[in-house]
């Protein structure tokens, strides 16, 4: 057998080896997003976690921006513990697009589809279930801000109830397209919504606003609960509504430099933590 004949049968026989193994990168490839987004989302999981407002449970999420119909969601596992690998990418129906196939996916994950789809502005959302928030969303006393960076929450803070739209539903649980539509309806423009007896749902321009929204807003959970106590009833003096960091002028100016900011030690601290494991 000639020399180009053996060549020639060592292409054919390893040819398909080849396909395979550049098929099958292609399909990790196309199942990674934006490395420096992936990070960010990785990120947002552990500042979440390190910041108070999720533990085990709770979850966070980032619109593709190579495709606004698909977002990026970590496979169900405890926000402390994401990693890159974890990572998944959905269609707005909530089905898996990308990332692994065989792993849990969050019941909720409709939260965040329903949310995207809704609000083609919205580009990150947390889903918590906040500590100091929770009260808020099973009292009549509202959920107002007394402090400056809670000021986003100023012109109200819907309280979205399962059970108007789903009244035999047996939890609180936002387990389909449905329920995550009823849930979007009751957000509306807003940045947050409570979610009676369960936490809230955040919205932000971008993921790292959504986390900056979420963190502020057991903040301001936080403080208006200290305020209520220490009135003893009395009078308290709430932030105006003209006083909102959503008034579009006044959001424009700073209100990006906030959010880097405090990113930045948030991010630090967290991975300080981590290396520490």
């Amino acid at each position: 057998m000639s020399r180009m004949t053996i060549c020639a049968c060592i292409l054919q026989s390893v040819s398909p080896v080849v396909m395979a193994i550049g098929a099958f990168a292609s399909t990790v490839r196309a199942q990674i997003g934006p490395p420096d987004l992936i990070a960010d989302l990785v990120t947002a999981n552990h500042i979440l976690y390190d910041q108070g407002v999720v533990d085990g449970f709770g979850h966070v999420s980032v619109r593709n921006p190579a495709n606004p119909e698909r977002f990026f969601l970590s496979r169900a596992r405890a926000p402390s513990m994401v990693e890159a690998a974890d990572i998944m990418e959905f269609d707005l129906d909530g089905k898996p697009t990308g990332g692994p196939q065989d792993k849990p996916v969050f019941q909720e994950l409709y939260i965040h589809a329903e949310v995207f789809r809704a609000r083609p502005d919205v580009h990150g959302v947390v889903h918590s279930h906040s500590p100091a928030v929770v009260p808020f969303g099973v009292v009549k006393t509202p959920f107002r801000p007394v402090s400056q960076t809670g000021a986003f929450l100023c012109g109200g803070v819907p309280n979205f109830d399962l059970r108007d739209d789903f009244p035999d539903a047996p939890n609180l649980l936002v387990t389909s397209s449905a329920k995550g539509a009823a849930l979007a309806k009751a957000l509306g423009d807003r940045p947050v919504a409570l979610m009676r007896g369960h936490g809230d749902t955040v919205a932000g321009a971008s993921l790292k606003e959504a986390v900056y929204l979420a963190i502020f807003t057991e903040v301001a959970a936080r403080l208006t609960s200290q305020a209520i106590m220490i009135s003893g009833g009395g009078p308290i003096t709430y932030l105006g509504d003209h006083e909102s960091e959503r008034n579009p002028p006044r959001r424009a100016k700073g209100a990006s430099e906030g959010i880097d900011r405090n990113w930045e030690i948030w991010a630090s601290e967290a991975l300080a933590r981590r290396t520490k494991r």
